[in-house]
């Protein structure tokens, strides 16, 4: 299977709005774990309804207006180079993606008329991590695996840091998996015993008010005797609590 990793640096967190400042890329072969190509540049998406604000960039990436005036190419351009490096992927990867790479993709077509083409997406938060492994960050889970990311906020950087990561899952497994549908599983816990879930992969839904953990409906069956270990009651319910 082949992979397109991709990472955005923008200059706000609104996805219908911000203006992506750099766009990092890399082609990966699941089958062989390798690097196949790589692209990383400046954009100049000045069509951007927040194109003048560069406060965030600047801060967390170091990316200035003088950059993106000297180096930034063009939006049609920056959006070509994305489409010849998904046409020869499978699925697209991104960190926190369906949150917020893809809606940023979906605006950035609509600001400038290019074609709609959709692409299957797959979100790094979406993987198995371990239960030992608490926080869904790059920062967090690059440790985790052993290493730092030397240039963190820096696109190329952070999607190779990405695929490192996401080398040491069987990708197509995990695409499968996602295939199937949700059974969320709900954690019967007070507030003073929340850890207990928390440290066993729960994540804790404001809006329902429980802890909840989301697992593909073929994988119940094999989880069942794990479940009956924990220090708490447990509850299935279906589909994906949010």
């Amino acid at each position: 299977m082949k992979i397109l990793g991709i990472d955005l640096e923008t200059n706000g967190l609104d996805v219908n709005k911000c203006a992506i400042v750099e766009m990092g890329m890399c082609l990966w072969d699941t089958d062989r774990t390798s690097l196949l190509k790589a692209s990383s540049f400046l954009v100049d998406d000045n069509a951007s309804p927040t194109y003048g604000d560069w406060k965030v960039c600047e801060q967390l990436s170091g990316i200035t207006k003088e950059d993106i005036d000297n180096s930034g190419i063009d939006p049609q351009q920056a959006y070509d180079w994305f489409r010849d490096f998904a046409s020869a992927a499978d699925i697209i990867l991104a960190a926190n993606g369906l949150k917020f790479d893809k809606p940023v993709i979906d605006a950035y077509k609509h600001r400038y008329k290019v074609d709609i083409q959709e692409y299957i997406w797959l979100d790094l938060y979406q993987f198995p991590f371990p239960d030992a492994c608490k926080h869904r960050n790059m920062l967090y889970l690059a440790a985790y695996y052993g290493f730092i990311n030397p240039f963190p906020h820096r696109a190329l950087s952070d999607v190779l840091t990405m695929m490192k990561i996401a080398s040491n899952f069987d990708i197509p497994a995990i695409v499968n998996r996602l295939n199937s549908p949700s059974i969320s599983i709900v954690a019967r816990v007070s507030y003073p015993k929340r850890s207990l879930a928390s440290d066993r992969g729960f994540t804790w839904s404001s809006t329902r008010k429980l802890w909840y953990k989301v697992i593909p409906e073929n994988e119940v069956e094999a989880l069942t005797p794990v479940l009956a270990n924990y220090p708490f009651e447990v509850e299935f319910v279906e589909g994906r609590i949010s």
